[in-house]
């Protein structure tokens, strides 16, 4: 009678902390949406909350951390974004948090413009962990910058290879690791500006045209989107 009792006891707990994680989840996936839909001060708010609370988890602290830096990366406050992530150490992460610290940490020094072995480094090690096919679109506007065009190209036709493969749904669970929300409209934002951004390097201005003014009409604000507005009035006034 008395294991009978411990065994329901045990599964009522089990009950409860799995009904309780699941309402978190849900609770933290609707400020991740705040911060998607452009609206950051927000979703700052809450992810200082967190980095205050003292009961708050080390890891969910760390989350917090990265969140904060990836708003002010998608502001494009890439020194105050870097400042942010320098407050993390990589070792500590699991595998999910770790490819997207270095991913964001290389992508900030991508449009800084700087310490370029490093952005491929980064990049290197972000795609190692989780196979994002967007870090290909990164590699591609690195080669860009350092005007190796047939590497830029490579890194495209392995962005639309890696792409092609993926499984339809792409989601990463764990009751004891980061889990990654994946913005689709986010990725089709990036995958438009920066093959709008190789063909314009390829002189292939109509084809630029298309794929930045699908860009621009992201529904939601932020430095990508400014970007690619920023290059299609640049290419209606020199053509």
């Amino acid at each position: 009678m008395v294991s009978s009792n411990y065994r329901l006891w045990f599964w009522l707990v089990l009950l409860v902390s799995l009904l309780y994680l699941s309402i978190v989840q849900r609770q933290r996936k609707k400020i991740l949406d705040l911060m998607f839909r452009g609206e950051y001060q927000q979703a700052l708010a809450f992810f200082q909350k967190d980095l205050k609370n003292r009961f708050a988890s080390q890891n969910l602290k760390r989350v917090a951390i990265y969140n904060t830096a990836l708003i002010y990366h998608r502001q494009g406050q890439f020194e105050d974004s870097i400042q942010w992530l320098q407050k993390l150490d990589a070792e500590k992460m699991d595998r999910n948090l770790q490819s997207i610290y270095y991913g964001l940490y290389a992508v900030n020094l991508l449009f800084l413009e700087r310490n370029f072995d490093q952005v491929a480094d980064y990049l290197s090690k972000s795609f190692a962990l989780v196979r994002k096919p967007q870090i290909y679109l990164y590699f591609s506007y690195l080669y860009i910058l350092q005007a190796d065009i047939q590497q830029a190209s490579n890194a495209i036709d392995e962005y639309h290879s890696i792409k092609k493969n993926l499984p339809k749904t792409q989601q990463s669970f764990g009751l004891f690791k980061v889990r990654l929300i994946f913005d689709r409209e986010f990725e089709n934002l990036l995958e438009n500006l920066f093959i709008g951004i190789y063909y314009q390097t390829l002189n292939e201005i109509s084809l630029a045209r298309e794929f930045l003014a699908k860009a621009a009409v992201y529904p939601y604000d932020n430095f990508y989107k400014s970007k690619a507005f920023e290059l299609l009035m640049n290419l209606e006034k020199e053509n």
